[in-house]
């Protein structure tokens, strides 16, 4: 454990912009009535697709952050990863979320920085695989 100084201070933080995304889907479908899907209800599609695209991609992205940590990679790029990931889910949700169409540049620039948050750490843990 001792080599893990940013990876579980991450997951603590992700799971902290977890919790209020999951529970903004399940207040408004209290308000809706809406038990599965989102109906015609935008707002509800919105948040369900937001709560979704960060589930879809935070797990496996803390999972190699984690691994490549524990197996030496630099600081500084286990902290930009990091970064990277908070960064660009956040971006991705409150575009996706709170604007009105989504089409501004904060969901590419959320993505972006997703990848980014997924290349760094794979890379490396591809270099320590031969």
């Amino acid at each position: 454990m001792e080599n893990l100084t940013i990876a579980p201070v991450l997951i603590a933080v992700c799971i902290a912009i977890q919790i209020p995304a999951t529970l903004a889907v399940g207040l408004r479908r209290l308000a809706t009535g809406i038990n599965f899907g989102w109906g015609d209800d935008t707002a509800l599609m919105k948040k369900v697709r937001g709560h979704g695209n960060f589930t879809e991609t935070v797990p496996i992205t803390l999972l190699a952050i984690t691994l490549a940590e524990y197996l030496g990679m630099a600081q500084s790029w286990v902290l930009a990863a990091a970064i990277a990931i908070v960064a660009g889910r956040l971006i991705h949700y409150h575009t996706l979320v709170f604007t009105r169409s989504g089409a501004t540049n904060g969901r590419p620039v959320g993505m972006i920085l997703t990848f980014s948050a997924m290349v760094i750490p794979s890379v490396y843990l591809l270099y320590q695989s031969f």
